[in-house]
């Protein structure tokens, strides 16, 4: 569990509002099942951010970024869907003033990055 969030239900309801204010269309295809999943996915995110940040190793995102892309690719979704979420975490975290936010910043930066060269 990532206990170096506070207010972790805030971010993840900030994030899924934004993915679904721009992907209104998700909605219609996936129902209010897709929405709690999007909440889902986004605490797995923050969990693996935190597993990273408390062992001081990007690798751990990264590689669960890498394990993410195959799963999600396998259900027909891309690499920019998976992007386009860690943006709106970057965006929402980047308010944040805690110990941990620029490693988390960085970690979904570089996986942004990872990303794009899929």
């Amino acid at each position: 569990m990532s206990e170096s969030i506070n207010n972790q239900e805030a971010i993840i309801e900030e994030v899924v509002s934004a993915i679904y204010h721009a992907y209104p269309n998700l909605l219609e295809k996936y129902g209010e099942a897709g929405v709690i999943r999007c909440k889902e996915d986004n605490q797995h995110h923050l969990d693996h951010l935190a597993t990273a940040y408390s062992l001081h190793d990007e690798s751990v995102f990264l590689d669960y970024t890498n394990w993410l892309h195959e799963l999600l690719s396998a259900r027909g979704m891309s690499a920019k869907h998976i992007s386009f979420n860690f943006e709106q975490l970057q965006q929402v975290l980047s308010q944040k003033q805690a110990p941990y936010t620029e490693f988390y910043l960085n970690c979904l930066s570089k996986a942004i990055n990872q990303l794009t060269k899929k």
